[in-house]
């Protein structure tokens, strides 16, 4: 039986990563917001009052959520083997314009390797560079980047030269252009993948670049190790979605807020031991999530 629970990787860079925990049949063309009943998709909230058109595979969808410019993004499918063509760098005319206005929620993998690059405790970064959420869809305690405090709201880690946490930046920021979305089977634990390619209007990335596959953009963009984590939370949000829907009560949100994105104090107060590894912490603090999430339910 096939756990149809998508998770999506780096929309855009303001857009992060989206989670929804429905049923639904196999992926598909995603909605606005949510409202398909299959993959749930949500824009970000931005400032106010914008009517911007989404393109999906030739889908208009207009209004409701806020957004600086009247643009169109097109959003379409592509296959893993498909060719494209996008550069970044500090000659393209829109360097950097895509790292304000931020929305950018994180993973736990992505807090894991921010905090190491900053080399700060994890309750430091997470109390000076997140904010935390309780996911509308998921009922599970969520983070983002807290932005800069300025008309912009830029990121925290963008300077003029670039990125000043490149070699550790989140997933979202990697992945982009492509989009990816996963469903996890429950029986055999088997991920199935698709992948879209999003065109925003403001970005020049298009104009130039060699012509590269999603699956080398993958390895080239070093996502192979976020992808794996990123997947391997599925088996979290199944058991979120079967034996505990619904928001949580604020001491278990608590715990398990602890166990995702607190690594340092989890590893002090419950798990009692040092890790050597992101991959024994991370596989250790997903069972124990699981096994909250489980207890809770009995």
């Amino acid at each position: 039986m096939q756990e149809k629970i998508a998770f999506f990787i780096a929309i855009s860079k303001k857009w992060g990563i989206n989670v929804s925990c429905n049923k639904s049949p196999p992926l598909r063309m995603p909605a606005i917001n949510g409202r398909n009943k299959g993959i749930g998709f949500q824009l970000p909230r931005h400032r106010e009052n914008s009517d911007r058109t989404v393109r999906f595979g030739g889908a208009e969808t207009k209004g409701g959520h806020t957004m600086r410019v009247k643009e169109e993004t097109e959003i379409v499918p592509i296959s893993p083997d498909a060719p494209f063509y996008f550069h970044c760098g500090p000659e393209v005319p829109c360097f950097n314009a895509c790292c304000g206005d931020l929305n950018q929620y994180l993973s736990p993998y992505d807090v894991l390797r921010l905090k190491k690059n900053l080399g700060v405790s994890s309750p430091v970064f997470l109390d000076t560079c997140t904010v935390r959420h309780e996911g509308p869809r998921s009922g599970l305690p969520v983070v983002s980047l807290r932005p800069k405090n300025t008309p912009e709201m830029a990121c925290p880690f963008v300077t003029d030269q670039g990125c000043r946490v490149y070699a550790d930046r989140p997933a979202s920021c990697r992945m982009y252009p492509i989009m990816r979305m996963a469903a996890r089977d429950r029986s055999t634990g088997t991920i199935r993948e698709e992948y879209m390619l999003m065109r925003e209007p403001h970005c020049h990335g298009f104009s130039s670049g060699r012509p590269i596959t999603v699956n080398a953009w993958m390895a080239d963009q070093g996502l192979i190790p976020y992808n794996a984590a990123n997947d391997d939370f599925l088996r979290v949000l199944g058991v979120k979605r079967r034996d505990c829907p619904g928001i949580l009560p604020q001491p278990l949100s608590d715990r398990i807020f602890t166990a995702l994105y607190d690594s340092d104090r989890f590893a002090e107060t419950i798990a009692g031991c040092r890790y050597d590894n992101d991959e024994a912490y991370l596989r250790d603090a997903y069972e124990y999530v699981i096994g909250c999430l489980q207890q809770h339910e009995k």
